[in-house]
C-alpha cells in the first residue's frame, strides 16, 4: 500500500496494533516501558505487516484487591482476558490521527502502537514532529529516538526530534499512551529548515516480511521480486576468504513451477557456480539447496537468478572480506569512537551554556518579579499614608447596640406535613398531619443508579428520613403546617416572617389570612405578618409547595420543557435544570423584628490600594409619615469602633425607597486573608442605624472583611500578595441537595481538609448555597468561586420562545444575588454560568455562538450593578477565552484537548488570567459513586491528577479546580467507603449510618442518617467519635503533594451551645430560647424554638458573656453564661467542644 506524505509534511495514513493493557503501578504507567511486541521481536527489532498478530493479556483483578466479590478491573473484565491484536490500516480524515475513531475495542487505559514504511532515495537529516494524547515512544529503524511518559492532548509540533534517515525503506514505529478523554496523536516530517517533505513516498505493508515470516526453511530473505523471494548467503557471516557453503533458498508468493538458471560470479567476472534446473514453488515452504564454494580473493562476488517463468531476472552482490580486515575494522571503530567522544563532549558542552543561558532567563524574571512586586507594594503603601491624612476617627470608641437592634427567631423544627392537590392551593385536604422537618430537600428519583439524594430506598423510605412519610414526594405538592407566638418585645415593629428559600413554588396562609405567592428556589421569601399576626396567643402557618415539575414538563435528559400555555411559572423560572426535580423548604425560616423605616441591605466595597470602605445602602420607609433621617455607620472589631461614616440628612417620604452611596478613608485596617502573608480572616461588623434626631430607627448588622481581591497582568492578587487558586468543585447533587451538608459541622469539617489538602478555593458549583457555606468560609479564610447556573446545553427554548420575559427574570436573578451575597470576603469570583457554551457541545454552530452573544450580554448587565471588585467569569465558555472585554478565561478538562486550544502558551493565546474550572476528572475509567472503587480507579486516578495538577503547576496557571471528592476519602487497602466499616454487596443499594444531633433545632438541616458512597459530604464524620473524621488515600495524598502549600485552617472556632431546658421536670419542648450577646458585640437578639427535648441549638459569633433567657406566662427567666470558642487542635468527630447549659426552672 503506497501513500504520498500530504499536505504540510502530515503522515495521515498507518498501520496500527492496539489495544494493549496500561495499568497504573506504583504511580507509573506500565504500559509506557512494558515491551508488549517480544513475541514479534520486540519494539527495536519488530517489521510490522498488515495481519501480524500479537497476544495480548488484559489481567483480572488480584483477589487480594478486591472490595468485593464480582468487582471488575479497569477494563471492565471480571476475568483475564486473552486477545490477539492483528496490524490493520487506519486512515485519518485528518493530520490529527484521532484513535477513538479507530474501532479500538477499549477506548481507555491503554496502548496503540502505529508504524509505517519511509521510502527514501539518498541519505538526509530530517525533523520528525510530534504532538501526542497521552504520552508517546518514537523508534526508527529500531533506534529509540524518544519519547515522554506524560497526559496531555494533542498539541501539534509539541516534541521535536533530529533523525537521520538511510536509503531505502525506513520504519517509523510509535507507542501512544491512553489513560482516559483524548487519544490521537500527529506526525510530521520536515527538513532541518522546517520545509515539509510533502510528497515523499511510504508504505504500510512490507509483503517481504508478509511472506517470508510463513515460509519454512527460509531463514531470512535477502531478494523480494513478486512473485519470487528467497535467500543467497553464505552460512558465516560476514563471509571471510577460503572454502565456504553457499545456500540458495527459492520460493514464491503462489505455487509456481518455473525453470530456474543460477550463476555466481567472482570479483574478476569468472563463473564460479552455474547451474540450470525447474522447480514448482511455493509460498508456505523453500526449496533450498547448497553449494561448497573456494574464495580464493576478497571482494564482491556477483549472484544471478533467472525465472523462465515471468523473465524475472534477481541480481545482487556478497562482499567477501579477508582476514586482515577485522584489524582494520578495530581500527576504524577506535577512531570512530574517538570522533564521538568529541562531539558528546561539544554537546556536553553546549547544554552547560544553554543551562547557565537558562538560569540567566531565570533570574532575571525572578528580579523583574520581586520588583514589580515592591512597586506594587510602595503604591499601596503611599496610598496608605496618604490615607491617614484624611481618616477621620471614630467619635466614640465602644459600640454599644441600640434599642432599635433588630431581634429573630428560628422556626427550624419537626412541623407537619400531607401531600395536597394541584388543583386546591386555597385549603389542605382533610387528612391526618404527619412529622416533617424544616428544612429538608426531597429529590425526586435515586440519581445515576445510587439512591442516595433523598429520593426513595428499596423500601419505599425517604433516604435521608426514613420515618418520615413516602408519600411526601415531589409526585404531588406538599402543605407544610406549624405554629408559633410571636415574642411580645416585637410588638411596636414590623414583624417579618422569613422563610429562606422553597423548591420551587408556594403560598400561604396565616390565620387564615393569605401570604401571597413565591417562585423560587433560591432568594429568600419575606411576608410582612405585622396586620395579620396575633400577640398572646398562637398562631397557626399553612404553607403550600409546588415543585417545578407540576408547572412544567421533563424530557429524558431532566431538561426542562414547559407547555406556553402556562406562562405563570414561565414568567418566574430562570435558572437551574438540576434543580427542578426537588421540593421543599431547603433554609432556614425565621421570625423577625424590624424598624417601620428599615436598612433593607447594605453593600460594602473595601479598597486596600486606595485604602477606602464604600457602602451602598438600600433604605425603604414603610410608615405612613415622612421621616428625615441621617445614615451611621460604624465598624466595629473585638468591641471597638475602628471607622464610622455619617451621611447627611435625607428625607423619606412614605413607602418611598432610597439608595445612599458613601465612601470613607481608613487608613490601618486589619487586613482578611486565607491567613500567612496574605492576612488572617479578621471579620468586622458594619452597624448601620437609621436615626431621626436622637432616636434610632433600625439597626442592622451586617459582616465583612476588609481585603481586596483583583487581577493584574495574568495573575490575581489578594491584598497586594500574588494569589495561585487551588480547588475543588462541589458536587452539586451530592453536596448542596443532601440535607446532610447544611449543618455547620459538616460545613466547617469539610473546609479545614481542603486546607490541609492544599486548596484554598471551593467552587460551590452550578448552584446558589445554603447560607452557612458562605458564612463559614468568611470565618475560616477559605476563598470560594460561587456560581449561578442558566439553562443548560443545548435547549434554547427557554428564550427563544419569551426572550423577553427570560431577560427580565435572568437580570433579577443576577441582581438579587449580587446584592445578596456581595459581602462576604470569602467571595472572590462569581461565575454567572456554568458550562452554556462549552466547547464540548454546539458553541462554533449557529445555536451556540447565538447562546455566546446573550450571556455576553448578561455578563455586562451583571458588571454594570455595582461599581465594586466583584470578577465574573463564565465556567468553560468559549466566547470568553479570547473575549479581551471578559477579566477571566475559564477552561473545563484542557487535559482532553480541543481544536485550536494552546493551553502551553496560555499568555499570548488567552491575554489574562487562566483558570482550569474543572480538570482531573475521570469519568471514563468508572464514576466511583456508583460503579464501585476499587485500588486500579482510585491508583488511576491519583497518576492522571498528579501529571495534570505538575503540568498546570509548571505553567503557573492562575487558578485550577481539581475533583477532590472523586472517590475522596475512599480506603484503597480495606475497600471501606471513608470512616465507614460498610460496603454494598455487589447490585444492592448503598448501606446508611445513622446520623446523631446534639439537638434538632437551631439552623441547618438534620437528616436521620445518609448512605455510604464516596462523595464529599459521607466520607466526612464530623458525628461519631469512635470512627475517624476522613480517611486519606492516593488521590488525596496528591492534592498534598503536588499543590503548592498554603496556610493551615485556624486553631479555634467560634462558639457553639446547647441549651437544655426543663420545665418543672419536663422538656421546653416549643419553647422559644433567646441568646443576647455582650453589649460590645453588634449581632440580633436571636431566638431558637427548642426541640422535642427541650434544646436549642445556638451559633455565636466570638467568645465572651452572654445571656440567655425565655419568657413564661409573662415572667422572664434568665442566666448567664461564658462561651468558649472549638479548639481545632486534635480534631476529631463528635461533639465535645460545644458549650452546654443544662438549666431546670420551677414555676
Amino acid at each position: 500500500m503506497r501513500f504520498n506524505i500530504g499536505q504540510d509534511g502530515f503522515i495521515t495514513n498507518w498501520l496500527i496494533c492496539g489495544p494493549f493493557p496500561s495499568e497504573m503501578k506504583d504511580r507509573k504507567a506500565v504500559g509506557f516501558d512494558e515491551d508488549f511486541l517480544r513475541e514479534v521481536g520486540g519494539e527495536k527489532e519488530i517489521q510490522p505487516y498488515i495481519g501480524l498478530t500479537v497476544k495480548v493479556i488484559f489481567p483480572e483483578v488480584p483477589p487480594v484487591d478486591r472490595p468485593f466479590k464480582g468487582e471488575t478491573n479497569i477494563w471492565g473484565f471480571k476475568e483475564t482476558k486473552v486477545f490477539e491484536n492483528r496490524w490493520q490500516v487506519y486512515n485519518s480524515q485528518d493530520k490529527k490521527v484521532d484513535l477513538l475513531q479507530a474501532g479500538l475495542p477499549l477506548s481507555d487505559n491503554i496502548v496503540v502502537y502505529a508504524s509505517c514504511y519511509l521510502s527514501v532515495s539518498a541519505e538526509m537529516d530530517v525533523k520528525i514532529k510530534i504532538g501526542s494524547d497521552d504520552g508517546y515512544k518514537l523508534w526508527v529503524n529500531g533506534d529509540y529516538i524518544g519519547g515522554i511518559d506524560t497526559c496531555r492532548p494533542v498539541v501539534v509540533d509539541e516534541n521535536v526530534h533530529f533523525v537521520r534517515l538511510k536509503k531505502g525503506l525506513n520504519l517509523i514505529l510509535l507507542k501512544i499512551t491512553q489513560g482516559s478523554g483524548g487519544f490521537g496523536f500527529c506526525l510530521r516530517l520536515t527538513d532541518m529548515k522546517d520545509n515539509p517533505l510533502e510528497g515523499m513516498t511510504y508504505f504500510l505493508d512490507n509483503l517481504q516480511l508478509r511472506y517470508s515470516r510463513g515460509c519454512k526453511g527460509l531463514k531470512k530473505t535477502s531478494f523480494f521480486l513478486e512473485p519470487y523471494f528467497g535467500d543467497v548467503s553464505f552460512d558465516r557471516e560476514p563471509a571471510f576468504t577460503g572454502r565456504q557453503e553457499l545456500t540458495v533458498s527459492l520460493a514464491a508468493t503462489r505455487e509456481i513451477e518455473t525453470p530456474v538458471e543460477f550463476n555466481f560470479i567472482s570479483p574478476d567476472g569468472s563463473i564460479l557456480l552455474s547451474e540450470r534446473k525447474t522447480f514448482t514453488l511455493k509460498p508456505e515452504e523453500a526449496i533450498t539447496l547448497s553449494y561448497p564454494v573456494e574464495l580464493s580473493s576478497k571482494g564482491d562476488f556477483r549472484y544471478v537468478l533467472f525465472f523462465k517463468e515471468g523473465n524475472i531476472i534477481v541480481e545482487d552482490r556478497i562482499s567477501v572480506l579477508s582476514t586482515i580486515y577485522l584489524i582494520q575494522e578495530i581500527e576504524e571503530i577506535k577512531a570512530g569512537l574517538k570522533e564521538k567522544e568529541g562531539k558528546l563532549r561539544e554537546e556536553k558542552e553546549r547544554l552547560e551554556k544553554i543551562t547557565k543561558e537558562k538560569e540567566g532567563i531565570e533570574a532575571e524574571i525572578k528580579k523583574i518579579r520581586e520588583e514589580a512586586q515592591a512597586a506594587r507594594e510602595g503604591y499601596i503603601e503611599r496610598q496608605r499614608k496618604e490615607a491617614e491624612k484624611r481618616y477621620r476617627a471614630p467619635k466614640i470608641k465602644g459600640y454599644s447596640p441600640s434599642s432599635a437592634v433588630r431581634a429573630q427567631v428560628c422556626l427550624n423544627g419537626i412541623w407537619e406535613g400531607t401531600t395536597g392537590e394541584k388543583e386546591r392551593k386555597d385549603k389542605p385536604p382533610e387528612t391526618t398531619w404527619k412529622p416533617i422537618p424544616v428544612p429538608m430537600v426531597i429529590y425526586p428519583v435515586p440519581l445515576y443508579g445510587a439512591p442516595q439524594y433523598g429520593g426513595l430506598d428499596t423500601e419505599r423510605k425517604l433516604i435521608d428520613y426514613p420515618d418520615l412519610d413516602p408519600s411526601l414526594t415531589i409526585s404531588s405538592p406538599i402543605w407544610y403546617k406549624t405554629s408559633f407566638l410571636v415574642p411580645d418585645f416585637f410588638r411596636g415593629r414590623r414583624v417579618i416572617l422569613k422563610v429562606g428559600a422553597v423548591h420551587f413554588y408556594a403560598t400561604g396562609y396565616l390565620n387564615g389570612k393569605p401570604l401571597g405567592e413565591y417562585y423560587g428556589p433560591y432568594f429568600p421569601w419575606e411576608i410582612d405578618i405585622t396586620d395579620k399576626a396575633k400577640y398572646g396567643e398562637s398562631n397557626e402557618l399553612l404553607i403550600y409547595v409546588q415543585s417545578a415539575t407540576d408547572t412544567a414538563v421533563y424530557d429524558s435528559n431532566y431538561n426542562i420543557i414547559f407547555d406556553k400555555n402556562e406562562l405563570s411559572a414561565y414568567k418566574n423560572y430562570v435558572i437551574g435544570d438540576r434543580t427542578l426535580g426537588c421540593i421543599g423548604i431547603w433554609k432556614d425560616v425565621y421570625l423577625e423584628a424590624r424598624g417601620n423605616v428599615e436598612v433593607e441591605k447594605v453593600m460594602i466595597v473595601p479598597s486596600v490600594r486606595n485604602w477606602t470602605l464604600t457602602t451602598r445602602t438600600f433604605l425603604k420607609n414603610y410608615d405612613n409619615t415622612a421621616h428625615k433621617v441621617r445614615i451611621v455607620q460604624r465598624a466595629i472589631r473585638k468591641g471597638g469602633v475602628e471607622f464610622e461614616m455619617v451621611s447627611d440628612e435625607v428625607l423619606l417620604s412614605p413607602q418611598e425607597e432610597k439608595v445612599i452611596d458613601k465612601s470613607g478613608y481608613w487608613a490601618n485596617p486589619v487586613l482578611w486573608g486565607i491567613g500567612g502573608e496574605y492576612g488572617q480572616p479578621e471579620l468586622y461588623t458594619l452597624s448601620t442605624q437609621i436615626i431621626e434626631g436622637n432616636n434610632t430607627l433600625d439597626e442592622k448588622i451586617d459582616r465583612f472583611g476588609f481585603r481586596e481581591f483583583w487581577i493584574e497582568g495574568f495573575n490575581f492578587y489578594l491584598n497586594g500578595k500574588k494569589i495561585f487558586l487551588q480547588g475543588t468543585n462541589a458536587r452539586v447533587e451530592r453536596d448542596i441537595q443532601h440535607s446532610s451538608c447544611d449543618n455547620p459541622e459538616y460545613i466547617r469539617r469539610l473546609y479545614c481538609l481542603l486546607k490541609e489538602h492544599n486548596m484554598n478555593i471551593y467552587r460551590l458549583h452550578a448552584h446558589i448555597y445554603p447560607d452557612l457555606f458562605h458564612e463559614i468560609a468568611d470565618e475560616m479564610g477559605m476563598l470560594l468561586m460561587v456560581e449561578t447556573h442558566l439553562k443548560n446545553y443545548y435547549d434554547t427554548r427557554y428564550w427563544k420562545d419569551h426572550p423577553s420575559i427570560w431577560e427580565e427574570n435572568v437580570k433579577k436573578h443576577y441582581k438579587e444575588w449580587l446584592e445578596s451575597y456581595y459581602n462576604h470576603p470569602s467571595i472572590v469570583i462569581w461565575s454567572l454560568d456554568n458550562e452554556v457554551c462549552t466547547q464540548s457541545f454546539d458553541w462554533n454552530k449557529e445555536s451556540g455562538r447565538s447562546r455566546m452573544k446573550k450571556l455576553k450580554e448578561f455578563g455586562a448587565y451583571f458588571k454594570s450593578l455595582w461599581p465594586g471588585n466583584q470578577i465574573p467569569d463564565y465556567n468553560g465558555d468559549v466566547f470568553a477565552w479570547q473575549d479581551d472585554e471578559e477579566p477571566v478565561a475559564d477552561i473545563h478538562y484542557p487535559e482532553y484537548g480541543f481544536e485550536g486550544l494552546d493551553i502551553s502558551h496560555w499568555q499570548s493565546f488567552f491575554r489574562k488570567p487562566v483558570i482550569s474550572g474543572e480538570t482531573a476528572y475521570y469519568w471514563k475509567i468508572g464514576y466511583p459513586a456508583w460503579l464501585g472503587l476499587y485500588p486500579e480507579v482510585i491508583k488511576t486516578e491519583a497518576v492522571l491528577t498528579k501529571n495534570y495538577f505538575q503540568r498546570w503547576i509548571g505553567l503557573e496557571i492562575p487558578g485550577f479546580f481539581g475533583w477532590w471528592h472523586n472517590g475522596a476519602g475512599y480506603e484503597v487497602s480495606t475497600g471501606k467507603a471513608g470512616p465507614w466499616d460498610r460496603r454494598p454487596p455487589e447490585g444492592k443499594e448503598n448501606p446508611f449510618v445513622n446520623v446523631t444531633w446534639p439537638a434538632l433545632s437551631g439552623r441547618g438541616a438534620r437528616v436521620q442518617r445518609m448512605s455510604v458512597c464516596c462523595f464529599s459530604y459521607n466520607t466526612i464524620n464530623w458525628f461519631d467519635p469512635e470512627r475517624p473524621e476522613y480517611v486519606d488515600n492516593e488521590i488525596d495524598e496528591v492534592f498534598k503533594e503536588c499543590l503548592r502549600p498554603v496556610p493551615p485552617p485556624p486553631t479555634t472556632f467560634p462558639p457553639q451551645l446547647i441549651v437544655e431546658l426543663k420545665i418543672d421536670g419536663r422538656p421546653a419542648s416549643g419553647e422559644y430560647i433567646y441568646l443576647k450577646v455582650p453589649k460590645e458585640i453588634p449581632l440580633y437578639i436571636t431566638g431558637v424554638k427548642a426541640d422535642k427535648d427541650g434544646r436549642a441549638w445556638f451559633l455565636a459569633p466570638e467568645e465572651g458573656r452572654y445571656e440567655v433567657f425565655f419568657f413564661k406566662d409573662g415572667k422572664r427567666y434568665s442566666r448567664m453564661v461564658d462561651l468558649k470558642g472549638i479548639s481545632n487542635v486534635n480534631r476529631k468527630p463528635g461533639y465535645d467542644g460545644f458549650n452546654w447549659l443544662k438549666w431546670e426552672v420551677r414555676e
